[in-house]
């Protein structure tokens, strides 16, 4: 039944209105053939203005509605199809639902585990070919290969190309490219599906259906950069940089040519230039659509309200796991009925191994949510999303009163010792917040004045599973779930093969992540990503099975990853080492991905005081050469400094540039923002 109404559903998508004959479209040019054999067998057909709209692409909505049309006769009483954006008043709700109920449609799932039906989507290429090749049964004698650039072995997408192009029914675009992202026009729609339908229309035999080498343009003259050369000359000719340990290389981004170069290939501490390569290397093995799971199971059986056994909590990974998700999920078992546990709060950590830190952490910063520790179940205090940690808030009350302490989520895990004092209008400030280390113990110590604004620390949490779990029985209790006598103990353990999933929420889409990543230059994420990659390409939920991974990756697109020493995902690690030559030149190949909008956009923008937008660059490089014109990704430790990205010149030209600096004698971001505007600045 249901391969019957997919072929219905593809016959049904141009369904309009009906047109005597294609030959009656005045806005038809290509594919005519393929139109007008597919309009005298009423498949398709135009718009009552005798036009065809070739390049229009139909919503999902109108699909479906074409679709309950032609098999259904209204009779039927649908139910609520559960969707956000879909109500009893909506436009095609009773279509959508009777497609519900169908199993036609499923419709798409939120971070919170809601669903919504996207009316107005758009089916894509790569989807397309999905469709025809399941609906059809195709298959293909011929081997699967790389036809096009942008179809890559990785794909999803890759064996359901690959049986179309040796099927004959696509040759991409002629340039060498599918376009898998790419909405359906209908006049592509009718020429693949008459070439299903007719293999007539399919290109004869001996037509070379790999898509044809580009063919070689003439090469224009060289690029006289002699003005940027000159330009970054005079300023890395200062002693901050003959003092450090630099490595600095500038490129045309067209060409990746090399204009301009400083200790090129001199290995240093790249600080948070590293997520650069975490990024991409997520973005391409993992995919720019994948979420993170996390799921409720259990293997006991509710009787008269009471769940008989444990309940379990899994992580898969998610740094942006939240407490609202925690609630959801209690919200869920709330709705099987239950009302009372007579068994323990359970938490897998077993989608990663051990592990807790890629390298050993400076005492002064593992107590701060930069440093927290990386287990595959986790929780955020809010939507930075720095997993493993929990905002400790400090407000001043009255004179010689205890400053009032808050913890964001609240947890148990956390205990506090609290012998600050406030102080008098006026006075120093001097209150700090801190943690013990290897100990749940938030230490809060000095004086706050009477009328000081709330200070606030993100603090890491030993054993972020714990912490997690704590968080996730209050929900229970919260929703009236109680614990009978004896039970709701937190413990570590694994789901049991006999258990059953309860519910589960997943995290918003890689692509959608990567701006708060990228531009607050998120550690946790960085190595939540790192392991994630182990786990899902390696089978290995480890640092050492992520980083190999994301060497396989760098090698595929041309990388020397044997000047690459890669400790962690974040940069945190001072034994990793990088090259400006290599950092560069990963900002060059990345343009060719087809994910390489989506990590564009996540770069901080220079001098944009939009938190989301400028990132760590909010503050700097606010000039005129170098404000929304500079995307960069920053990197800070101590006695480490570094920038690399993308920059326009005073031509409009546009260069990579790679800035990594070590053993820094002094602070070098004047520096190196000075050599940054220098060259943005610069004209011939």
């Amino acid at each position: 039944m249901y391969k019957r109404l997919v072929v219905i559903l593809i016959a049904m998508f141009f369904v309009v209105a009906p047109v005597a004959s294609a030959d009656h479209f005045k806005d038809v040019s290509g594919f005519s053939d393929e139109i007008h054999f597919l309009t005298d067998r009423q498949i398709i057909a135009g718009y009552p203005d005798s036009t065809y709209k070739p390049k229009q692409s139909v919503s999902r909505l109108h699909a479906v509605q074409m679709l309950i049309r032609d098999i259904d006769d209204f009779t039927s009483t649908v139910k609520d199809p559960g969707f956000t954006d879909v109500t009893p008043a909506s436009k095609g709700y009773y279509e959508i639902a009777r497609a519900v109920e169908l199993g036609i449609i499923s419709g798409k799932v939120t971070k919170d585990g809601s669903r919504y039906f996207d009316p107005n989507g758009k089916l894509t290429r790569g989807e397309l070919a999905v469709i025809l090749t399941e609906t059809y049964d195709l298959t293909s004698s011929g081997k699967e290969a790389s036809y096009f650039r942008d179809v890559k072995s990785t794909s999803v997408f890759y064996s359901y190309v690959s049986i179309l192009v040796n099927e004959r029914i696509t040759l991409g675009y002629g340039d060498g490219n599918f376009g898998l992202l790419d909405p359906v026009s209908r006049e592509h729609f009718a020429a693949f599906l008459a070439r299903v339908l007719d293999e007539t229309f399919r290109p004869a035999e001996g037509i070379d259906v790999l898509p044809p080498e580009p063919k070689p343009e003439p090469k224009p003259d060289p690029v006289d950069y002699s003005y940027v050369k000159s330009a970054a000359s005079k300023e890395v000719g200062t002693w901050a940089f003959e003092s450090s340990n630099t490595s600095i290389t500038i490129r045309e981004a067209a060409t990746g040519q090399v204009v301009y170069s400083y200790g090129r290939y001199n290995p240093v501490t790249p600080a948070s230039n590293q997520k650069l390569m975490t990024g991409a290397a997520a973005l391409e093995l993992l995919g720019e659509n994948y979420r993170f799971t996390t799921s409720l199971w259990t293997n006991s059986s509710i009787k008269s309200g009471t769940l008989g056994g444990h309940i379990y909590l899994k992580g898969e990974g998610d740094p942006t796991l939240l407490k609202s998700d925690l609630e959801y999920l209690a919200r869920q078992l709330k709705a099987k009925g239950v009302t009372k546990i007579n068994g323990n709060v359970v938490g897998d950590s077993s989608w990663y191994d051990s592990v807790r830190y890629a390298d050993k952490m400076q005492p002064e910063d593992e107590p701060y949510y930069y440093s927290a520790q990386t287990m595959a179940l986790t929780l955020a205090p809010n939507k930075d999303f720095d997993a493993g940690s929990v905002i400790v808030s400090a407000s001043p009350t009255s004179s010689g009163s205890k400053p009032k302490v808050s913890l964001e989520p609240y947890t148990s895990v956390m205990t506090v010792s609290n012998s600050a004092k406030t102080v008098s209008s006026g006075s120093a400030n001097t209150l700090k917040i801190t943690r013990n280390l290897g100990a749940n113990t938030i230490v809060i110590t000095g004086n706050i004045p009477v009328g000081a604004s709330t200070k606030k620390e993100w603090i890491s949490v030993v054993n972020p599973a714990g912490y997690a779990l704590d968080v996730f029985k209050k929900a229970l209790q919260a929703e009236g779930i109680s614990f009978g006598s004896g039970y709701g103990q937190l413990i570590s353990s694994t789901v049991p093969s006999s258990a059953i999933k309860v519910a589960e929420t997943k995290s918003d889409t890689l692509k959608s992540l990567m701006p708060i990543y990228m531009k607050l230059s998120n550690n946790s994420m960085a190595e939540h990503f790192t392991k994630q990659i182990g786990a899902v390409k390696k089978g290995t939920g480890s640092w050492p099975a992520g980083i190999q991974a994301v060497k396989d990756y760098g090698k595929s697109i041309g990388l020397s990853m044997d000047n690459w020493t890669l400790i962690d995902g974040s940069g945190m690690s001072y034994r990793n080492r990088l090259t400006s030559d290599q950092v560069s030149l990963l900002l060059f190949k990345v343009r060719n991905e087809p994910w390489y909008p989506g990590f564009e956009y996540s770069l901080p923008v220079a001098g944009n005081s939009d938190r989301l937008i400028g990132g760590t660059l909010r503050y700097r490089l606010t000039g005129s050469a170098t404000k929304g014109r500079v995307l960069a990704k920053t990197g800070s430790l101590d006695n480490v400094k570094s920038l690399s990205g993308y920059t326009l010149t005073g031509e409009d030209e546009e260069l990579i540039f790679s800035i990594l600096t070590d053993q820094n004698p002094t602070g070098m971001i004047p520096h190196i923002d000075r050599l940054v505007t220098a060259i943005s600045a610069a004209k011939r």
